[in-house]
C-alpha cells in the first residue's frame, strides 16, 4: 500500500 500524507498504510485509506 501506499502511504498518504500520514505516512500511514492505513491512514492512506482514510485520506486517499
Amino acid at each position: 500500500l501506499s502511504a498518504g500524507p500520514n505516512g500511514g498504510s492505513i491512514a492512506k485509506l482514510s485520506v486517499k
